[in-house]
């Protein structure tokens, strides 16, 4: 008899991390809370899972994703890069087989921190399981 092959959906937050972390500069630069010195970590990515339903087959994950930069100028642009990419075809990542985006990423609003602008969307995924070794 042969070993089952482990399979599992994605954690979807360290998914999302994964796929942008060496584009916005390191691990340090992505995560699912805000560092408390966000300004430290400029840019950065968050992703928080805020539900979603699940099948044996299929997760539905419903995901705020948040981009925050120092300015308007460099960060307006990587947003849309962050929103398209997740958006595009192929999708970024083999487990993740559809991806739509309502409300649309837009800025927002952060405090009355005014070196700090963010963009935030809420994204929702479809995923399947797949071999953990796919997994980050």
């Amino acid at each position: 008899m042969t070993d089952p092959i482990e399979r599992d959906f994605p954690n979807i937050e360290r998914l999302i991390a994964y796929i942008f972390a060496d584009q916005l500069g390191g691990a340090d630069h992505v995560g699912s809370e805000t560092p408390d010195d966000l300004e430290e970590h400029l840019p950065f990515l968050r992703a928080v899972r805020m539900g979603g339903p699940r099948t044996h087959l299929y997760d539905y994950p419903t995901v705020e994703v948040a981009y925050f930069a120092a300015d308007e100028l460099t960060g307006a642009p990587q947003a849309s890069s962050i929103a398209n990419r997740l958006l595009g075809k192929p999708p970024p990542h083999p487990a993740i087989d559809l991806v739509t985006c309502e409300p649309a990423f837009r800025e927002l609003p952060w405090g009355d921190n005014e070196n700090v602008r963010h963009w935030s969307g809420t994204f929702q995924f479809e995923t399947r399981m797949v071999r953990l070794t796919l997994l980050p």
